[in-house]
């Protein structure tokens, strides 16, 4: 447990949903000794409090911010603003943050109405799940992900530095933007996935025979299509308290769309080689998990039978080894039984001891060429 006097000692949560209980979990296992929750939703509030998200139950915001250092808001972001301004009316000394998925309307809303700005620290931890609710929870979940922080131009610094303090205590990675900047970003890396994920739920609905597609379905399209159950709620008021960045990502992706249009129809070989090139070499540059570097990295696949325990007896052989897994992924043969599991680890030499070890204990592995693979990501 961090041992400055920036470190909360009451913590109020409004919103004890997953990113809210998350929020909890992870600051109880910090050493935070109270954490007062309050929720709309009894159902959630009572299943945070039975999992020790929070140590009270409050019955309002006014009741959760009363004495405490830190407030965090995890509601709907429509209901953000509010939820902050009823918490600084009720405690001006607290520091105020939330986990919002949009900035730019939260800063202009808490302006009208009239909120100590330099108290509030917005932020937006770069972590989640299609998941719902408190039941999804997890004290790990910030483990190593970004978390943006959009102060105002005028912001109080120890505050700002009593919430950057916070969220390195949750395992995240404190990033400062400025607003408009970071819902730019966020509408081409979260945002544009959501709807791109939707909109081809939605093309595929039109296929006329659902039974064949049911058993042709290839991993691929599962991760792609899997943000797809998210909760439409929650969207609605992202996309609506963001419309201009995110209308700007879909026209972007627009482009692209009718770019590949044009080529698969003319048949065009080289320019589809071209682009799905440029595409294949971007992915490559993204980091296996947050914090890391691609460079560096080697591949192995390993086949492997789907029986129950095959997954933790190769690592079990790569711990004994002493080859550290920084990431990993599966995909499965489509008539089931066997897939090939990817394993991503530190260079050559760790290379060389983990294809050693699994030859050794009968297992077939081999480097990958580095061609990318239909995959179901399990971690990271």
């Amino acid at each position: 447990m961090p041992t400055t006097s920036r470190w909360p000692h009451r913590l109020a949560i409004v919103g004890t949903g997953l990113l809210g209980s998350s929020v909890g979990l992870a600051a109880r296992a910090a050493g935070v000794a109270e954490v007062v929750g309050v929720d709309a939703d009894r159902h959630e509030l009572r299943d945070a409090y039975r999992l020790e998200a929070i140590t009270v139950a409050a019955r309002s915001v006014e009741e959760a911010a009363d004495g405490a250092d830190l407030v965090v808001a995890a509601t709907p972001v429509r209901a953000l603003a509010e939820v902050l301004s009823r918490a600084h009316a009720a405690n001006p000394s607290a520091v105020l943050s939330d986990v919002g998925s949009t900035k730019s309307h939260l800063l202009a809303e808490l302006a009208s109405l009239s909120t100590n700005m330099g108290r509030v620290i917005p932020g937006h931890p770069m972590a989640g799940s299609e998941q719902r609710g408190a039941q999804a929870a997890r004290a790990d979940l910030f483990q190593g992900a970004a978390w943006v922080l959009t102060p105002a131009a005028h912001v109080d610094h120890t505050a700002l530095r009593r919430v950057t303090h916070f969220v390195r205590g949750l395992g995240g990675r404190p990033l400062i933007l400025d607003p408009e900047l970071h819902d730019q970003v966020v509408a081409f890396a979260s945002h544009l996935p959501q709807l791109a994920a939707t909109a081809l739920m939605g093309a595929v609905a039109q296929v006329q025979a659902p039974a064949a597609l049911r058993s042709l379905v290839a991993s691929g399209f599962r991760d792609t299509t899997r943000i797809a159950a998210s909760e439409p709620d929650l969207w609605v008021d992202i996309c609506t308290t963001n419309s201009p960045s995110i209308v700007a990502a879909l026209d972007a992706l627009s482009e692209r769309i009718s770019l590949l249009r044009e080529l698969v129809a003319a048949g065009d070989r080289e320019g589809l080689h071209e682009v799905l090139t440029q595409a294949q070499r971007a992915r490559l540059h993204i980091p296996t998990k947050p914090g890391s570097s691609p460079r560096g990295l080697r591949e192995l696949l390993v086949h492997i039978p789907d029986r129950p325990g095959n997954l933790a007896a190769v690592f079990r052989i790569l711990g004994a080894a002493g080859v550290n897994v920084e990431d990993l992924a599966i995909d499965h043969e489509l008539q089931g039984g066997s897939g090939n599991l990817h394993i991503w680890v530190a260079g050559r030499e760790a290379l060389a001891t983990a294809l050693a070890s699994l030859s050794s204990a009968g297992w077939t592995a081999h480097e990958s060429d580095g061609t990318p693979k239909e995959t179901s990501r399990l971690i990271h």
